[in-house]
C-alpha cells in the first residue's frame, strides 16, 4: 500500500468512528413521548397565536372599515357587519 492510500484509510477510519459517536449521541437524546409532547405544545401556541392575533385585528379592521359608512356599497357592508355584532353582543 502506498503512503497515501494509508493516509486515506486512516482519515476515514476517524472519520467513520466521528460519525458512530455522533450517531449514538442522537440516539441517547431520542425520545418519541418527548417529541408528541413539544408537537402538543406547538400546536397549542400556534392555535392560540391565531386567536389572539384574530382578536386583535378583526376589531382594528372593523373600526377602520366603520370610518368609511360614506362609501355607498362598503358602507352598508359595513354597517350591516357592525348591526349584527353590536346584536350578538352580551347585555
Amino acid at each position: 500500500m502506498s503512503p497515501a492510500s494509508k493516509s486515506s484509510e486512516e482519515k476515514l477510519i476517524r472519520t467513520m468512528k466521528e460519525l458512530d459517536e455522533h450517531v449514538e449521541k442522537v440516539a441517547h437524546f431520542y425520545d418519541p413521548h418527548r417529541y408528541v409532547w413539544l408537537g402538543f405544545l406547538r400546536g397549542i401556541a400556534y392555535g392560540l397565536g391565531i386567536l389572539v392575533a384574530l382578536a386583535i385585528v378583526v376589531p382594528v379592521i372593523i373600526t377602520l372599515l366603520s370610518t368609511i359608512e360614506w362609501v355607498p356599497l362598503v358602507g352598508d357592508f359595513v354597517s350591516e357587519i357592525i348591526r349584527r355584532i353590536e346584536a350578538a353582543k352580551p347585555l
